[in-house]
């Protein structure tokens, strides 16, 4: 062989090499440690109350499921029928628990509150959680996924059309915000 056929490969093979780390480093250890951190049996630690009735709050425990026939569960509290309803979304690895403190506060403000788990947390079913994927996944009727079928319990139980607040933290802060097809849950 002679020298320019070997540079030709040795080009190819620091190619080849190149494309092998940044694969590696941009896609399989990112996805594969996401996989790890929102799918593992690791749950923090519950601070504060356990109960709804330990801070006072008096609840009504809905049920629905997200557009894969996921069970979440989550408490109910109407509040004044005159004052919005809260949505409240807790973090990643953790439960309705976490805003059980500024859920029962909101209501003793006459708000009424929605405090939810969402999959693979707390008391709802067990499914792989992927950082929105299916946590957001539009139906298709008039709800998007899992916050539009959270926004239908709110209609349901409360009867009311208005558009709901949300207050969330770390993971479920950016569900809300992924877009829906703009209709009201039904």
């Amino acid at each position: 062989m002679n020298r320019v056929t070997i540079l030709r490969w040795l080009r190819r093979l620091a190619f080849a090499i190149a494309i092998f780390v940044f694969l590696i480093l941009f896609v399989v250890l990112p996805v594969g440690g996401s996989f790890l951190i929102t799918n593992s049996r690791f749950r923090f630690r519950e601070r504060g109350p356990k109960t709804a009735e330990e801070v006072g709050l008096s609840v009504t425990p809905v049920e629905f499921t997200s557009s894969d026939g996921i069970p979440l569960r989550g408490w109910w509290n109407p509040g004044d029928p005159a004052k919005p309803v809260i949505i409240f979304v807790h973090g990643l690895n953790r439960s309705r628990l976490e805003l059980l403190t500024r859920g029962a506060e909101s209501n003793r403000r006459g708000y009424g509150v929605l405090l939810f788990d969402l999959r693979n947390h707390g008391e709802s079913g067990k499914a792989y959680t992927t950082l929105g994927i299916y946590e957001s996944r539009k139906g298709r009727r008039s709800s998007t996924g899992s916050m539009g079928r959270v926004a239908g319990c709110f209609h349901r139980y409360s009867g009311s059309k208005a558009v709901p607040g949300i207050q969330s933290h770390c993971f479920g802060q950016f569900l809300p915000l992924i877009p829906g097809d703009g209709r009201a849950p039904s």
